[in-house]
């Protein structure tokens, strides 16, 4: 708890592939074993990335590419952005956190691109997708995902 706390005081985001199920656990872990929620142990609300919103925020509607592999999931982001996928290494905490950065700074790189160099993948999409990343510091990223997360649900 004390190396995440160190983090989110020197405003590192927390990123990760549908974070709001970790945090979730984690702050129920708090509660119950040291006595109070997840921000109050941190003394601070940490800034989250959260690739798996801002993936269906830029690239709605995708389809399911087979029966195992669901269209939001992290290994399907990770493949989208041209990551590859170890299936021996996945759902391993420290694998699935590597993985989410590098889809986060993938993200990033193409919202900052000029369209005629993004991935055709990306240039098929409706106009506009990544552009609402574009420029957004950390605390106003962080604050649009929650009204995209809510929008989404």
């Amino acid at each position: 708890m004390s190396q995440l706390s160190e983090a989110v005081h020197a405003d590192v985001p927390i990123v990760g592939h549908n974070v709001v199920f970790d945090l979730t656990i984690l702050d129920r872990e708090c509660r119950r074993n040291l006595g109070g929620g997840l921000y109050e142990q941190l003394g601070a609300e940490p800034y989250v990335i959260d690739t798996m919103v801002l993936d269906r925020l830029t690239a709605p509607f995708r389809r399911r590419i087979s029966e195992e592999q669901g269209p939001y999931q992290l290994r399907t982001t990770a493949e989208v952005y041209g990551l590859g996928w170890d299936e021996q290494a996945a759902h391993g905490a420290t694998y699935d956190a590597l993985m989410a950065g590098r889809i986060a700074w993938h993200q990033g790189h193409i919202a900052n691109q000029q369209v005629r160099d993004r991935p055709q993948w990306v240039r098929n999409l409706r106009p506009g997708r990544f552009d609402r990343l574009r420029g957004l510091d950390l605390p106003e990223l962080h604050a649009r995902q929650i009204t995209w997360a809510r929008l989404d649900a």
